[in-house]
């Protein structure tokens, strides 16, 4: 994947990846705390079909998981959830939800 990474951005999309000839726009969040509405603002940070967000947050608050992955904004692509030396962490893959972009896509 290293050679797929074209760029790695402070401000834009935090990294730029090509795969055969796609181009997608990742976000990257972590919350410790699991806030729910700053993950989900970065997969509608940069609308648009090639934008998705990549987060890693505290896996212990189910209530604060559910309103995430319930969001009606967003689509889950992946997640999981793992336990490292006592401590549970949630990892996961989101992007806008094709209602949320049919009214506030960017053109492109």
């Amino acid at each position: 994947m290293q050679d797929d990474v074209k760029e790695v951005n402070d401000i834009g999309p935090n990294l730029i990846v090509e795969v055969h000839e796609n181009k997608l726009e990742i976000e990257l969040k972590a919350a410790t705390d699991f806030n729910p509405d700053y993950i989900k603002k970065g997969a509608l940070k940069y609308p648009n079909e090639r934008a998705f967000c990549i987060f890693l947050g505290d896996g212990s608050n189910k209530e604060k998981i559910e309103k995430l992955l319930s969001d009606k904004d967003i689509e889950v692509v992946s997640r999981e959830t793992f336990k490292d030396d006592g401590n549970n962490w949630i990892i996961g893959m989101i992007k806008p939800s094709k209602e949320y972009l049919i009214n506030h896509a960017i053109p492109q």
